[in-house]
């Protein structure tokens, strides 16, 4: 199901049953996840971030969350290789005990050849995009049902600030590959109480309707949604966020 508009659903400012909450975020760059980082910090939730490179602004980041969140850990480093993702995982466990909600973040790449890029270079960069965030959304999935914990998983697929046709093309493919993946995961996990959601670019370089995701700030406030109890019953969902 697609929903470009939040039409029904409204937004608290604070959800106490979030408290405590075990929150790993991976892919925080200086593009994405900062804003996303930070609301869950204020719900006094522990967070591991996971930070595409350690830098001076990611350290940053490690010490305005923390006067927020009840604990948070860093970590850094690729996680396209199945051991890394694992590695991640078991870092995550180690720090916690588990992990409740998963946030997987995604940022649309180029293809080779740009705007003459061949097929199999578009269908490269679109594995490219998603390939960390479905191998640890199975990671996180299983550690849920073997742990028996009810949790949720929200991949996030962002295009560049100033995204090319090029980017546009990746971005619209990856979206539909993303839907079905969501649906098909929703549908597996369901029985043992985990959610699956997205949030891709919208198809549309129009402006944005009225209720639409137009921004991080946006998804953070949606994420926090789907999380609590008040979002426990949507799952399966993709969302579209418009240029900002």
């Amino acid at each position: 199901m697609l929903m470009s508009t939040l039409d029904g659903i409204e937004f608290a400012s604070a959800y106490p049953d979030l408290l405590g909450k075990r929150v790993l975020i991976t892919g925080i760059d200086n593009a994405q996840g900062v804003d996303i980082a930070r609301t869950f910090a204020e719900q006094r939730t522990r967070l591991v971030l996971h930070v595409s490179k350690m830098t001076p602004e990611m350290e940053v980041l490690g010490e305005i969350v923390s006067q927020g969140a009840l604990d948070v850990r860093l970590f850094d480093g690729p996680i396209g290789p199945t051991n890394d993702a694992v590695k991640l995982a078991r870092q995550t466990v180690q720090a916690f005990g588990g992990v409740d909600i998963v946030i997987n973040l995604a940022m649309v790449p180029a293809p080779k050849g740009g705007a003459a890029a061949r097929e199999s270079d578009v269908e490269e960069a679109v594995s490219e995009t998603l390939a960390s965030a479905c191998l640890m959304t199975k990671i996180a999935t299983n550690r849920m049902r073997l742990t028996m914990t009810e949790g949720h998983v929200l991949t996030i697929v962002r295009l560049p600030r100033k995204p090319t046709s090029a980017h546009r093309v990746v971005g619209a493919l990856a979206r539909s590959a993303l839907a079905n993946l969501t649906r098909n995961e929703a549908r597996e996990w369901a029985p043992h109480g985990i959610q699956i959601n997205a949030i891709a670019p919208s198809a549309m370089s129009t402006m944005a309707p009225y209720g639409a995701l137009t921004g991080e700030p946006d998804m953070a406030s949606l994420a926090l949604h789907l999380s609590s109890e008040e979002g426990r019953d949507l799952t399966g969902l993709m969302f579209e966020c418009y240029a900002e």
